[in-house]
């Protein structure tokens, strides 16, 4: 029978409060179409530091020829998966500290309260960089939809549809649609998207709308930029409202691994917790400052993420402004 330390019941809570963290940026619906493609995150259970390459496959685009005369010899072109080079070049860090006394007296339960504050803010704030990093990308600069006095209404969309299929996008891909909440709440109010959204696809209306007839799911984003945030795009150059995207679900690639928790034992707790039905994991630092009056505990959740574009005619920067 194994021994009960109190080493191991501070590992064991720290990791019960690793996962109360996670569990935001599981629910985070924006957050799951930058990782979703990520098919390496279940098998790599290594440790990597800021600035580590990934190399994930991706499936590669098949070739049809047509074929007007018999007899002709065929070739078999062997479909090996490409690899999309990745670069793990983010960290979003998110330190607190919770008093023992304050929270006694306040009557606080900071496992509940303050950690899924601390997790809601961690996932909003990798929002933000994965909305600008991502799409300031200068290979998109001329697939810009819309215009900054367009209504963002089921026309808008429908020119969006174009776009995907004019592309050669499949018809029964699903398209994602990014956009800024003055631009969600406008199109919510367009009564065609109101007849012919799934209100049972979602509990909320900040966990989007599908349109099924264009095969589409809209979600509003608080992270995005105005357009002039964009400075690889210079068809945004003069844009000062905030630019919304639309991209299917093999146009990015997205990645978090886990980081090395070589302190662990080292006068810290130091915890991985995973998701991989949403390829997401974070590392917490658990620490205890004696020195202050009340007892200091001392939080750091960390998260390593990286994310690119890798097929460019299928990003559309989505301009819209209310009617």
């Amino acid at each position: 029978m194994p021994i009960t330390t109190n080493a191991s019941i501070a590992q064991a809570k720290t990791t019960l409060l690793a996962n109360r963290l996670l569990k935001p940026l599981a629910f985070n619906n924006v957050l799951s179409q930058f990782f979703r493609n990520d098919s390496t995150f279940a098998t790599d259970t290594g440790s990597y530091t800021r600035g580590a390459t990934l190399s994930i496959p991706i499936v590669p685009v098949i070739t049809t020829n047509i074929v007007t005369a018999t007899g002709g010899s065929v070739s078999f072109p062997k479909q090996t998966l490409t690899n999309v080079t990745l670069t793990l070049d983010a960290i979003a860090s998110t330190p607190f500290s919770i008093n023992d006394a304050d929270v006694a007296l306040a009557n606080v339960n900071p496992e509940n309260d303050i950690l899924a504050s601390a997790g809601a803010q961690h996932g909003n704030s990798i929002e933000d960089v994965l909305m600008l990093n991502t799409f300031n990308d200068a290979s998109i600069n001329g697939n810009v939809i819309g215009a900054a006095a367009t209504a963002t209404n089921y026309k808008l969309l429908s020119t969006l549809w174009k776009a995907f299929f004019d592309a050669k996008v499949n018809k029964l891909q699903t398209k994602v649609v990014v956009l800024p909440s003055d631009q969600y709440t406008e199109l919510l109010q367009d009564p065609i998207v109101a007849r012919l959204s799934n209100p049972d696809a979602s509990t909320t209306l900040s966990n989007g709308v599908i349109l099924s007839t264009l095969n589409m799911i809209i979600l509003p984003s608080h992270a995005t930029s105005i357009g002039t945030a964009y400075t690889n795009l210079a068809a945004l150059g003069a844009v000062t409202t905030e630019v919304g995207f639309a991209f299917t679900i093999d146009s990015i690639v997205g990645a978090v691994r886990t980081l090395p928790t070589d302190g662990d034992g080292l006068g810290v707790q130091q915890t991985i917790v995973r998701d991989d039905s949403v390829n997401l994991a974070t590392r917490l630092t658990v620490s205890y400052n004696a020195a202050t009056i009340g007892g200091d505990k001392n939080y750091h959740m960390e998260t390593l993420f990286g994310s690119k574009i890798y097929r460019p005619t299928t990003v559309f920067p989505v301009l819209g402004g209310v009617s």
